[in-house]
């Protein structure tokens, strides 16, 4: 039988200032009314609150109905409209009643049974010591039935008789909760404007739906050596699509997206499953191979001499220098520069904290001060004339489209557009439509993504033996949660970054010369 819905009004005020209305039915085919306060917000969520509770009424009467086979009138249950009386007043935590010769099992029985018929109430117990003492006595009643249950299954060798007793049975499967954990991310991920999920987002969706390379099995299985067995196999790095092991940053990915699976499902209310003691303790430690001992002390990201650099900027037109020294110059990726706004741009800007940071500077020089978009750590860099000139065409060029990201095609919209599978795609496609003019002169050049310009002069630092240096131009760290600027550059020296990008110049000077 279809269940009555009831339809959602517009909260009015009355005479006094208070939003009024009225749900359902008592006897005599009368409609109480609830007074839901003069704030409209907490009366929406008190009239939203009411509505589920009177339809879960309904639908309870429907099945007792059914169940008894009596006429029970749909009206408001007076045990069901005494709570929500509670609720009108802004009581949204409901006391369970006890029956005084009730024993402790049989009222946690009763009480989950009612949340169950009654999913809006927020129930409480009359007392948390005795509530306590039924959900162990429950649980000694349910590990004696497993026990019993299980032992039956071995002795028909329904499940072999190796199989490890669990202490209870726990309903659903490990592909069941992934799918559900999916659906939370979907839900509850973080989104863009448009309402879609964030890239970042999308790829914890695609981490969660590899993790099914793992047989399934069921919850009550899942227990520490289980959990073990699933780590240890991405820690080894396993073969991929095109037969080669894993990368170590493919199976932290995993690592990382199963340990959040796991977390989420012990919190979870639609699973009862709960970490296994020690869960802590497991390795997540990821092993190394040979190969990557043996290429350990070479130079793993690739990047553009100076003079390769010079035939990049000589072949692009204005947009394609700005693009190639912003990513130079700041160690910039296409989602660092796909998001740069003007307010980012600091012009002719004598440093607030110049004394702190032991640098010299004056209104001459110029910064660029951002958060790392995917990480939200705060990073800071001197500009090089050259990129002042470019950054100041590309402000002018955006203001002329309509456009706050100065990244945007000459329509206005967005070149990293993060609704998009790839939002680095386009990007990409301007980085190599420039690396393919100056091939056609030099048929020798080589191939490097736009990223590798990001690596260039953190892999300098580096190589001077100035790795903090080098994670600061990459701003690497921990996210920005400072209150004021100034906590930002405690213990950090980016009066020394500065110094070196000032002097970084004069080591791409030939990519200016003409």
């Amino acid at each position: 039988m279809k269940i009555h819905v009831v339809r959602k009004q517009d909260l009015k005020r009355d005479n006094r200032g208070n939003y009024s209305t009225r749900i359902g039915y008592k006897e005599g085919k009368n409609q109480p009314r609830f007074n839901l306060g003069k704030d409209k917000q907490q009366a929406e969520q008190r009239y939203n609150i009411l509505r589920n509770l009177y339809e879960e009424n309904l639908a309870k009467i429907r099945r007792d109905n059914k169940r008894w086979k009596i006429d029970i009138p749909e009206i408001w249950n007076k045990r069901i409209l005494r709570y929500a009386k509670q609720i009108e007043k802004g009581n949204y935590e409901s006391i369970f009643d006890h029956i005084p010769t009730e024993e402790p099992d049989d009222y946690v029985i009763r009480f989950r049974e009612f949340q169950a018929d009654f999913p809006s109430l927020r129930l409480a117990p009359f007392d948390f010591v005795f509530f306590a003492d039924g959900v162990r006595k429950l649980e000694q009643l349910e590990y004696q039935r497993t026990d019993s249950f299980y032992h039956d299954l071995k002795r028909s060798f329904v499940v072999t008789p190796e199989r490890e007793v669990p202490d209870k049975v726990i309903a659903g499967t490990f592909y069941e909760a992934i799918d559900a954990y999916i659906a939370d991310i979907n839900k509850n991920g973080e989104k863009l404007s448009d309402g879609m999920l964030k890239p970042s987002q999308r790829k914890r969706v695609q981490y969660s739906e590899k993790l099914k390379e793992h047989s399934d099995c069921s919850l009550s299985q899942l227990n520490y050596d289980k959990c073990n067995e699933f780590f240890s196999y991405w820690r080894n790095r396993p073969l991929g699509k095109r037969g080669t092991q894993l990368t170590k940053s493919s199976a932290k990915h995993q690592i990382d997206e199963l340990t959040r699976l796991f977390k989420w499902l012990d919190s979870s209310s639609q699973f009862a499953w709960e970490l296994p003691r020690n869960f802590e303790n497991l390795s997540k430690k990821i092993v190394t191979t040979e190969e990557d001992h043996s290429t350990a002390s070479l130079i793993t990201k690739n990047s553009y001499s100076p003079e390769q650099l010079a035939k990049l900027y000589k072949a692009g037109d204005s947009f394609e220098q700005l693009l190639l020294l912003v990513g130079l110059n700041c160690a910039f990726g296409a989602a660092e520069f796909g998001r740069l706004t003007f307010d980012e741009v600091l012009f002719n800007y004598d440093h607030e904290y110049k004394a702190l940071l032991k640098f010299e500077t004056t209104k001459a020089d110029s910064f660029l001060r951002a958060l790392r978009p995917k990480t939200g750590v705060f990073g800071e860099w001197y500009l090089w004339k050259e990129t002042v000139t470019a950054l100041h065409y590309g402000i002018e060029r955006a203001k002329k489209a309509g456009s706050p990201y100065i990244a945007c095609r000459e329509n206005g919209k967005r070149l990293y557009n993060e609704s998009v599978a790839n939002p680095q795609q386009a990007t990409a496609s301007i980085w190599n439509d420039l690396v393919a003019k100056v091939q056609k002169n030099d048929t020798g050049f080589p191939h490097l993504p736009y990223g590798s310009l990001r690596d260039t002069i953190p892999d300098l630092l580096r190589q001077e033996g100035k790795s903090e240096l080098a994670n600061l131009s990459l701003a690497h760290g921990k996210p920005f949660k400072a209150d004021t600027l100034l906590d930002c550059y405690g213990n950090k020296p980016y009066g020394r970054l500065h110094d070196a990008l000032r002097e970084y110049r004069n080591y791409f000077d030939v990519i200016f010369q003409k």
